[in-house]
């Protein structure tokens, strides 16, 4: 936070744990510097979308709808990219998204039909059923 002349860099997990620490504890309120942090991580996340890699450099692999369109995979309409955003407090930072198929794409999952007994996917134009 430059307003507070406050500098954090981090370089390994127990370290950056470390740190973190001593500057929440020397702050009284310190959630404006988890407001930064925030920030920077929602920057840093659209930042991956545009470059389609993850935060280690791992390019994301192409989706079959990118590999169709020439466009970028996650980034059909850009709702999700756009809907990035973070929450901040005295006690930390939150960063995500309410797009409801966000977890999804984050963390996998298993796509449970809710009222039929198969999924359809339109892939390429093409209808595809899949079963449970």
């Amino acid at each position: 936070m430059s307003a507070a002349g406050f500098r954090l860099e981090l370089q390994g997990q127990e370290a950056a744990l470390a740190e973190l620490g001593r500057a929440m504890n020397a702050l009284d309120h310190p959630r404006e510097m988890f407001d930064e942090i925030g920030m920077s991580l929602v920057v840093s996340t659209q930042r991956r979308f545009e470059e389609e890699h993850g935060p280690e450099g791992t390019p994301w692999p192409k989706s079959i709808r990118a590999l169709a369109t020439g466009g970028r995979t996650l980034t059909d309409s850009a709702r999700l990219v756009g809907s990035i955003t973070h929450e901040a407090s005295d006690s930390g930072t939150a960063v995500g998204t309410n797009v409801i198929y966000g977890a999804i794409h984050q963390f996998g999952g298993v796509i449970v039909p809710v009222s039929a007994r198969k999924l359809v996917f339109r892939v390429l134009g093409e209808l595809k059923f899949v079963d449970e």
